[in-house]
């Protein structure tokens, strides 16, 4: 199929969803190549099938759309969401079960809300969307304290792991800083003379301690009669 037909298919898609034919756009969606995200540029300013359905309110033809692939997030001519132009409580829910965004502004900043204020829908369907934008809201502010929290800790533990290793470090640099001193004062051959020294006397105090092991241990009783 070339890219006229699949046009041809759009169109015939986009005229069903306006009659509200659902057996019709089920047929067209299962038996040809239709994209199911295609714009009408000539008519409707860019809008998809799924703007359509959203502006007629046919919750039954939206779910159906968006379980064949149809995108939430797609954009009119004029930056409109399907959300933007829906006032149905039963579609608004299905478009924002999908991923829809109820704070997605259009191209003059208006969000979906502000949308259908100015086409003055009821108070239920405004009072959703009031809903919807609240939770998000609420959602993203707890998701931020949460997250600033991780990495509170994060920083903390980094802290405490750096101060235990700068405290290591300058132990072994002030060991190590003493035997450097001691060999600069006494000169390389007498510092080689001192280990020696204290090698060797070190040795004489473990002899001794030994032997005074073994003597104490071979000594014969006095018998006293």
């Amino acid at each position: 199929m070339d890219c006229s037909d699949i046009m041809e298919c759009s169109c015939k898609l986009h005229d069903a969803v306006l009659e509200g034919n659902f057996e019709m756009i089920k047929n067209i969606l299962e038996t040809s190549s239709c994209n199911v995200n295609e714009t009408d540029e000539k008519h409707w300013n860019g809008r998809t099938a799924l703007h359509l359905a959203a502006m007629k309110g046919k919750s039954d033809i939206v779910a159906l759309l968006l379980e064949k692939g149809a995108d939430v997030s797609s954009c009119d001519n004029r930056g409109n969401t399907p959300l933007h132009w829906c006032g149905h409580p039963e579609t608004i829910e299905l478009l924002v079960e999908y991923g829809a965004n109820v704070l997605q502004c259009n191209n003059r900043g208006l969000t979906p809300r502000d949308m259908a204020e100015r086409r003055g829908v009821s108070g239920s369907t405004h009072d959703l969307l009031c809903q919807l934008e609240l939770e998000v809201k609420e959602s993203g502010a707890r998701g931020h304290t949460l997250g600033a929290a991780a990495d509170s800790d994060i920083s903390s533990r980094h802290s405490v792991t750096m101060s235990n290793k700068r405290k290591k470090a300058s132990s072994k640099q002030s060991l190590s800083g003493l035997w450097q001193e001691c060999a600069s004062e006494l000169g390389s051959r007498n510092f080689l003379l001192l280990l020696l020294g204290v090698l060797g006397f070190s040795l004489y105090i473990a002899f001794i301690l030994t032997g005074m092991h073994h003597g104490s241990g071979s000594r014969i009783p006095i018998e006293v009669h």
